[in-house]
């Protein structure tokens, strides 16, 4: 009698452990990946000089929420025309095409004269709202330049939204778990019969 009752706490806890895995799981966070390219003059505005982006899909909030937006950008950009030397240029940031006052990214990346290097990365997470919508957006790459003139050709880069999903998927239960679950309910049903049929036995 001990072993058939301890048989029935065992296969009864293999059950319960098939359910939990069976149960539905929480949503995880996830990420929509848009790629731009960068060509133009940069053109002066606010003290700034700019230069545009190509356009690339707004956040859609029927996805979810978003949570953060992530540059990725590394290239190069061309300083031309200065007048003497100590003549320089350089990336500030990157900002919103829809409002440039606010920056969202710091860039890097110091011209003297001809190719240099230029750098943009970081995740912001605040003012998100101007990422949001059913249209496009583009950056602006923002150089301080005294004199001459600030050139990109072909550099590309990726911008990430970071989101959490409205509503978690149907999820389907793995293969594994609705076996195990599967074996515990026909061992409980085993012994319900083996039971039955012993105390049939013995009436």
């Amino acid at each position: 009698m001990g072993g058939t009752t301890k048989a029935y706490h065992r296969i009864a806890a293999t059950a319960c452990a098939g359910l939990a895995l069976v149960a539905v799981k929480p949503a995880k966070a996830d990420t929509i990946v848009e790629n731009f390219t960068v060509s133009g003059t940069a053109v002066e505005d606010n003290g700034l000089f700019g230069i545009t982006s190509s356009s690339f899909a707004d956040f859609n909030t029927a996805a979810g929420t978003l949570t953060g937006v992530t540059l990725s950008f590394s290239g190069t950009a061309n300083y031309s025309e200065p007048i003497q030397a100590g003549d320089t240029t350089e990336l500030i940031s990157v900002s919103a095409a829809s409002n440039e006052q606010i920056s969202y990214f710091t860039g890097s990346g110091l011209g003297v004269s001809g190719d240099f290097a230029i750098s943009a990365n970081g995740t912001a997470t605040a003012g998100l709202s101007l990422f949001e919508g059913g249209g496009t957006q583009a950056l602006v790459f923002d150089f301080l330049v005294t004199v001459g003139t600030v050139t990109m050709s072909d550099q590309s880069g990726t911008l990430t939204y970071d989101y959490t999903p409205a509503a978690p998927p149907t999820n389907v239960p793995e293969p594994g778990s609705l076996s195990l679950f599967g074996a515990g309910l026909a061992g409980l049903l085993f012994l319900g019969r083996s039971g039955f049929w012993r105390r049939k036995a013995l009436a």
